[in-house]
């Protein structure tokens, strides 16, 4: 439901039902990360398992979950909105008006800003040398830099707590991690995993397979998985034998 779009006459427009009926075809709506979520599922990294948590640190952070081989609340407009729980009761403000989200410490934009606080008092890092930009971040945290190493990690460790408690509640097979800091995984992914094991069920943890999502850039993939899910479901199929 698009409830306003500056520039436009659009209010409170069901933006599916009024593309089907311009277009005559029939139309899916769904949130770009639920949607990689599921083009993961059927065309990438996690292919063929039932039950997957796919995380997404970028400008936002947010997840999508597989559960018993089914996009959960693929139906509905629900979202698996991880990226304004709280995590620090008197952390700083978030955009939502909440205080201490994992937003306000795990999205790219609150790890820039940390990094240029950090650098005041790290004359010695390699950032120093070159603007400051998720690109330069990583490779310098592939090149050892402790400020830089210490910045991606401490994402890691906060996206690494919120999975924790996801994982004593979907106890999933895979943990996807979709991410541009994917560049510097080697520093990203031990932080994530660690903080895991320490604090989620031993049971549930021990054989989690935490790899990176398959596509950087989605694209149309999320668009044609859930087409194809479309097609699996029957809902599809009927449209076309109907013509």
């Amino acid at each position: 439901m698009v409830h306003r779009l500056p520039g436009y006459r659009a209010q409170d427009m069901p933006l599916g039902e009024t593309l089907a009926a311009r277009t005559g075809l029939p139309v899916f709506v769904q949130h770009d990360i639920s949607a990689w979520t599921l083009a993961e599922s059927l065309f990438g990294a996690s292919h063929g398992a039932q039950d997957v948590i796919q995380i997404v640190i970028d400008e936002t952070v947010g997840a999508g979950v597989i559960s018993g081989g089914q996009l959960l609340h693929k139906s509905g407009r629900a979202l698996v909105e991880i990226g304004h729980t709280q995590i620090d009761p008197y952390g700083k403000q978030c955009y939502c008006g909440n205080h201490g989200c994992l937003e306000t410490v795990a999205s790219t934009g609150s790890l820039l800003t940390l990094a240029a606080q950090r650098l005041i008092t790290q004359p010695d890092s390699l950032l120093h040398q070159q603007p400051l930009t998720l690109e330069s971040l990583c490779a310098a945290a592939r090149s050892g830099d402790r400020l830089a190493c210490d910045t991606i990690a401490s994402v890691g460790h906060h996206v690494g707590r919120m999975l924790a408690m996801m994982v004593n509640i979907f106890n999933p097979q895979h943990i996807l991690i979709g991410s541009p800091l994917n560049q510097a995984a080697d520093i990203l992914f031990p932080a994530v995993s660690s903080t895991i094991y320490q604090q989620a069920l031993p049971a549930y943890s021990a054989t989690i397979q935490l790899a990176p999502t398959a596509f950087h850039e989605p694209g149309t993939l999320g668009a044609a998985a859930l087409i194809k899910d479309a097609l699996y479901n029957g809902f599809l199929l009927v449209k076309l034998l109907q013509g």
